[in-house]
């Protein structure tokens, strides 16, 4: 990671805790929810109710895409926009675990054409790293030569 460089980094409520230890073990500062993503159904837009193993209390229907820093204070880098919106309804996509295209573009339009890489990648994304048992060999070769 760069010296001075941002972390965004996906978390579901009921394991929240467990980023937050490892972020702060990595060396990163907490910054806050960047976006919200509530899941709605294809169908309708309907937000989609508890699904999946059972609850504590509720089931997680939401994610939350957390911000960390390499720096304790102050941005690491210029951001382009102060106007995107923090909660995002949208249906959740076909491959298990996969996140919406949109929160890639936010990212960028965030902050900016920098160097970024996507960890546990379900696919390949033009001007994205990638690094995920999901991605087969040979589509790496591919983007590599093209």
């Amino acid at each position: 990671m760069a010296k001075r460089a941002a972390l965004f980094c996906w978390m579901t409520c009921p394991r929240l805790d467990v980023e937050m230890e490892t972020a702060k073990k990595w060396g990163l500062h907490y910054r806050g929810i960047v976006s919200v993503w509530v899941k709605a159904r294809k169908r309708d837009g309907a937000i989609i109710h508890g699904q999946g193993i059972r609850p504590t209390f509720t089931k997680p229907t939401a994610e939350l895409l957390t911000g960390w820093t390499t720096n304790a204070r102050g941005r690491p880098f210029p951001i382009f926009t102060e106007k995107q919106p923090q909660v995002v309804v949208t249906p959740r996509t076909g491959m298990h675990s996969e996140k919406p295209a949109i929160f890639r573009d936010r990212i960028v339009e965030l902050c900016g054409d920098l160097k970024r890489i996507e960890l546990f990648a379900t696919r390949l994304i033009p001007g994205w790293d990638a690094w995920g048992d999901a991605i087969e060999p040979m589509q790496i070769e591919i983007a590599a030569n093209s």
